[in-house]
Order: structure tokens, then C-alpha cells, then sequence
């Protein structure tokens, strides 16, 4: 068995246990060990986020090859802040500390500066905006549509047009511009993971009550969607890996070929073996290390 990993974190050591306490959600960084035509097959993981093992930790994203940035909330803070892990260096850093909760991380091209979904619980208001950091990532940063109060979560198609999930009686699915005037929507049906693919289009997961869920793909050319395939098991969210899209069912990972005129689910990676129960969310690298969300 390889030694537990090892984080510094304001000049202290803090030793990874990986099989002590299971946090009821918690992030593990795996490095692939070997490669078929049809699967893959994962090292020891690394588990991230000892740091807060009774806590919230979740969002993962990378944001290149050695960082990884999540949301988490220690037992004693009431919101979430964001949190940025050198998984090279074994680093943290904590990139916010408010009293406002902070959430899904998202890169704004062509730059790649950093927005992300910012909730602010006023007395008789809560705003959940998109904000932006500054690009020295110091600093509180600022809401880039300071009138939409009710976004839980977005995705840049491009450096002009961004997708909005707006929290409402019925939730939508909408595209808009980068004053935040001019809006197409996509659905009124949503869940709530949309990504941008390769060719520029969206692909997101429809929840139509009369067709059950299903993954689509919306062309923001033409504002017209077809039907892709039915998700795998009962989760929401998926990755987007160049032709190809992976889904978690429990703790077995599944692959489809967004490109092919018939995609059809494929057994990606089988992680049985871990501790816990599901994986609930995924990021991916472009090195090919994936970070999971297990509760």
C-alpha cells in the first residue's frame, strides 16, 4: 500500500488517512494505471479533502493539469467557500471567506478567469448571482449580472454568450449575452448540469415530465435541440471528454460517444473498491487524472 499523502496547508503537514473516517462527501484525486480500448483502470487514490472530513466538499473543477478548485464548508461555517488544491505542490489555498456561500467554479474564455455562483442571504433577500474574481484571483470579485438573482448555475459557451440555470417556479435552461439583456431559452425543463461540447454546442439534461430525463444537445446557431440519449442511473451530472461523455452509476463510471448517430452507454471504470457509497459528481483533467465526489 502506498503512504498516505501529505498536504501543506498554511505551513502545516496534514496527513491523508485515505481508509479512516469516511466523510459524508468527499473528493479523491485518481491517477489512471492502466489503459484498454474499452476501459480504465485507476491507482490508490488520493484523498483531498482530510482538511474537512465532516464537511460539504464538492464542485470539483480543474482549472489546468495540477489544480483543482472545490466548494467546502467546515463544520463550523455556515456557507461554503471556495478552496483551490495544487495536486502536484500538495498545497491549499483558500481563495474566499465571506459570509455569502460560494459554489460551482466556471472558466470564462478566452483568458480563462474565473466566475462562479455566489448565494448572499440578506435579511429579507437571498441574491445567487454569477460572480467574477479579479484576474490576480485577490479580492471579493464582482457580480457580472448584477440583476439576475436567481442563477444556481452556468457555463460559458464562448467569451459572449454564457448558459444560465434560473431558479424559478419552473426552472429554465437559458442563454444569454454578457450584459445579461437578451435571452434564449433552452428549456424550461432543466437539470442542473450543462457543458459545452468541443463543436460549440450544449449539451445538457432534460427533465420533461411527459419524456423522463433525457441528455441533449442545443445548437446556439439555429436555438433548436435533439435528443441525444437517456442518462445512466438516477444522478444529473456528467463530464464532457472531447468525443466522449461520462456519467457515474453508484461507483461504476459509464462512457458515451456524444459524436455517434447511435451513442449507446459503455462501462468506463468500475470503483467498487473505493469507500462510499456513490459518486455524485466528477471532473476530469486534460492529463487524464479524474477527481470524484463520493458520498
Amino acid at each position: 500500500m502506498r503512504p498516505p499523502s501529505l498536504l501543506v496547508l498554511s505551513g502545516i503537514l496534514i496527513n491523508f488517512n485515505l481508509f479512516g473516517q469516511i466523510p459524508s462527501s468527499s473528493v479523491y484525486l485518481l491517477q489512471p494505471s492502466g489503459v484498454s480500448s474499452n476501459s480504465i483502470t485507476y491507482e490508490q487514490p488520493k484523498y483531498l479533502t482530510n482538511f474537512n472530513p465532516n464537511g460539504y466538499n464538492n464542485h470539483p473543477i480543474f482549472i489546468d493539469d495540477d489544480h483543482l478548485i472545490i466548494s467546502s464548508k467546515l463544520p463550523d461555517q455556515k456557507e461554503p467557500d471556495l478552496y483551490e488544491l495544487n495536486t502536484a505542490a500538495k498545497t491549499l489555498k483558500k481563495l474566499t471567506q465571506t459570509v455569502s456561500g460560494e459554489y460551482s467554479i466556471a472558466q470564462l474564455p478566452p483568458n480563462n478567469n474565473l466566475t462562479f455562483i455566489r448565494q448572499e442571504n440578506f435579511e429579507n433577500e437571498t441574491l445567487i448571482r454569477v460572480w467574477e474574481f479579479p484576474e490576480d484571483n485577490l479580492g471579493p470579485g464582482k457580480p457580472l449580472f448584477p440583476h439576475l438573482t436567481n442563477t444556481g448555475y452556468h457555463c460559458w459557451l464562448n467569451s459572449d454568450q454564457i448558459a444560465l440555470f434560473i431558479v424559478e417556479g419552473h426552472n429554465r435552461l437559458v442563454i444569454t449575452d454578457r450584459e445579461g439583456l437578451n435571452f434564449t431559452t433552452v428549456t424550461e425543463y432543466p437539470g442542473r448540469c450543462f457543458k459545452i461540447l468541443p463543436d460549440g454546442n450544449l449539451i445538457y439534461l432534460s427533465e420533461i415530465p411527459d419524456e423522463g430525463p433525457m441528455l441533449k444537445i442545443f445548437n446556439p446557431n439555429t436555438n433548436s435541440s435533439l435528443p441525444l440519449l437517456k442518462p445512466i442511473g438516477l444522478g444529473q451530472d456528467f463530464e464532457v471528454v472531447d468525443e466522449a461523455i461520462i456519467m457515474a452509476n453508484g461507483k461504476k463510471i459509464y462512457m458515451a460517444n456524444w459524436s455517434h448517430e447511435v451513442p449507446e452507454w459503455k462501462e468506463f471504470s468500475n470503483l467498487e473498491w473505493m469507500p462510499g457509497d456513490k459518486i455524485t459528481r466528477m471532473a476530469l483533467s486534460k492529463n487524464g487524472q479524474l477527481a470524484i465526489v463520493m458520498e
